[in-house]
C-alpha cells in the first residue's frame, strides 16, 4: 500500500504526493531518464532490471566457477590467495613465500615462456606508451597556454573577459569527456567545421560588393562630366549630379561586417 505524508498548511493538514516504495524508488533512480505514468511502465522496468541483473549474475558465477577451477589446480596460488585473504598478507610478500624472484622469470623452453614473453613486452610497450602521452599532454598544455593568451591579447580581452573565456573551454572540454554532446556544443563544432569556407564566401561576397560599387561610383562620375560638358550618357538619367569626391573602396575590405560569425 502507498502510503502518503502529510504537511500542514494554513492550520490546514494537507496531504503530499503519494511516497514511492523503495523498489520503485530504485528504479526511478536507476532509469532517470524515463517517465513513469502507469503501472505498466514500473512493470516493464522492473522486468527489464530483472534481466539486467539476472545477466550480471550468470557471468559473475562463470567466473567464479573459472576462478576455483585454477585455484584448484594450482596449489601455490591457493596458499597466496589464502593468505591475502585470511592471512592480511600484502601481495609481493605473499607470493615471496613461495617464489623467489628466479621462479618468475620463465626461461625459453618453459610451457609458458611465449606467453611471459608477449606479456613482458606489453607491458613494456604500454609504458613506454603512457610515458610518451604524458610528454605530449605537457608540451601540448604549454603551447595551449601560450594560444589562450596570445588570442585574448589579440582580441583585447580584459582579465576578467580571459577568465570567462577559460572557464567556456574548460566546460566544453568537461562536456565532451564525459560524452555530453548538447545543441549548443554541436553548433560550435559546426561552425568551426564551416569557419574556412565560411570566411572564403564572405571574402568573395566582400570583393564583389566593392567591385559592384566601384563600378556605381565610375557611372556615377561619368554622369558628373555629362552634366558639365552636355554630352549624354546612357541610362545616366535626367537628375544633374552634385560635386561629390569619389568614394574609394577596397575590395578586400567591403565585405568586412559579413564576416562576424556566431
Amino acid at each position: 500500500m502507498v502510503e502518503k505524508e502529510k504537511t500542514i498548511e494554513a492550520g490546514v493538514e494537507v496531504a503530499d504526493a503519494p511516497k514511492l516504495p523503495a523498489y520503485r524508488e530504485r528504479l526511478k533512480k536507476r532509469f532517470a531518464d524515463r517517465e513513469f505514468n502507469s503501472d505498466e511502465d514500473w512493470d516493464n522496468a522492473a522486468e527489464e532490471a530483472y534481466a539486467e541483473d539476472e545477466e550480471s549474475i550468470n557471468i559473475f558465477k562463470d567466473n567464479n566457477k573459472i576462478i576455483d577451477e585454477v585455484i584448484a589446480s594450482d596449489k601455490d596460488l591457493a596458499a597466496i590467495i589464502a593468505d591475502i585473504v585470511a592471512n592480511h598478507i600484502p601481495f609481493r610478500a605473499a607470493v615471496a613465500k613461495r617464489f623467489s624472484p628466479e621462479d618468475l622469470v620463465a626461461k625459453e623452453g618453459d610451457d609458458d615462456y611465449e606467453y611471459y614473453q608477449k606479456s613482458y613486452e606489453e607491458r613494456v610497450a604500454t609504458g613506454k606508451e603512457i610515458q610518451r602521452i604524458a610528454q605530449e599532454r605537457l608540451k601540448n598544455e604549454d603551447e595551449a597556454y601560450d594560444n589562450i593568451d596570445a588570442f585574448c591579447e589579440k582580441k583585447g580581452y580584459s582579465d576578467e573577459d580571459k577568465k570567462e573565456f577559460i572557464g567556456f573551454i574548460n566546460e566544453f572540454y568537461n562536456s565532451l569527456s564525459m560524452r555530453k554532446i548538447t545543441p549548443e556544443i554541436l553548433q560550435t563544432l559546426d561552425n568551426a567545421r564551416h569557419y574556412e569556407e565560411d570566411m572564403t564566401s564572405a571574402e568573395e561576397s566582400g570583393f564583389v560588393a566593392g567591385k559592384n560599387e566601384k563600378i556605381s561610383a565610375t557611372r556615377a562620375s561619368d554622369r558628373s562630366k555629362a552634366n558639365a560638358d552636355g554630352v549624354p550618357v546612357p541610362n545616366g538619367g535626367g537628375a544633374p549630379m552634385t560635386d561629390a569626391p569619389e568614394k574609394k573602396v577596397n575590395p578586400m575590405f567591403a565585405g568586412i561586417k559579413q564576416r562576424n560569425f556566431v
